[in-house]
């Protein structure tokens, strides 16, 4: 929590000096950590801040990096941009009832809910896949993927998804800090699934030989993610079978659940 109110404290001092609203400046910084994390340094065409704004945005990303270094020290992970973002919006009307899980419940539900699922083929090769479709900042993923590293030893594929961009950038940034692997997609899980506004591919340069920076690559092409393939892929299957042929399949499966 300390790391969260030295970055919060230094947003605010941002804020007053420069007129700058709380919450479009933690997305901007999200922004520029982004920026520099793309492997293939992408300029972003909508940046509008001039020198001074930028040195200061350096210098929180150079804190936000060198304090998350020391708090992964001695913890399995920590979400400091929930506890940024949720400090900032408290008493502003617009984000009311924007609250997420505390830490000690997200390890509590990735405890409890283990997957016994085999791995699938990833971009990664094939690992064990954790998904959220509701990510928020990636809080249940971070835990889910320290459960994992503790059972097995080995890093599984974290699938973000979320309709709130600034909740995909935390999430992108969270991830590619802790060293995951997988992706964040920003659109509506339950209303398209298959479809995207745009996501990240995270960690891409730490495959297959870990070392370096991490890395943060947007891409607004639903087959560059798992999570948009796997819907098109079964809507795809299901135009391709029969109406009978579905009919007769869903009855096998809801008599197989009726005996067993």
């Amino acid at each position: 929590m300390e790391l969260a109110k030295e970055i919060l404290e230094g947003i605010q001092a941002m804020c007053r000096k420069h007129s700058l609203d709380h919450v479009s400046t933690i997305s901007d910084l999200l922004d520029y950590i982004i920026s520099f994390l793309d492997p293939g340094g992408a300029p972003n065409l909508n940046w509008k801040h001039k020198e001074e704004i930028n040195r200061s945005f350096y210098e929180l990303m150079v804190k936000y990096f060198n304090g998350m270094s020391e708090e992964l020290e001695h913890r399995e992970w920590y979400d400091a941009w929930g506890d940024i973002f949720m400090e900032a919006v408290k008493g502003v009307a617009s984000f009311r009832g924007q609250f997420f899980t505390p830490p000690s419940v997200c390890d509590l539900t990735a405890a409890l809910s283990k997957d016994a699922s085999g791995e699938q083929p990833t971009r990664f090769g094939k690992r064990r896949i954790i998904n959220d479709p509701t990510c928020g900042s990636s809080r249940m993923l971070l835990a889910g993927r320290s459960m994992e590293l503790k059972e097995t030893g080995r890093e599984p594929y974290l699938v973000g998804e979320d309709i709130d961009s600034l909740c995909v950038r935390m999430s992108a940034v969270n991830i590619a800090v802790h060293g995951g692997l997988g992706e964040v997609v920003c659109h509506d899980s339950l209303g398209d699934p298959g479809g995207i506004r745009f996501g990240y591919v995270i960690n891409e340069g730490l495959w297959p030989i870990p070392g370096g920076l991490p890395t943060i690559r947007r891409s607004e092409r639903p087959e560059d993610f798992f999570s948009c393939s796997m819907w098109n892929n079964r809507k795809s299957m299901a135009q391709d079978t029969p109406k009978e042929e579905e009919e007769l399949n869903l009855f096998s499966e809801l008599n197989y659940a009726d005996h067993h």
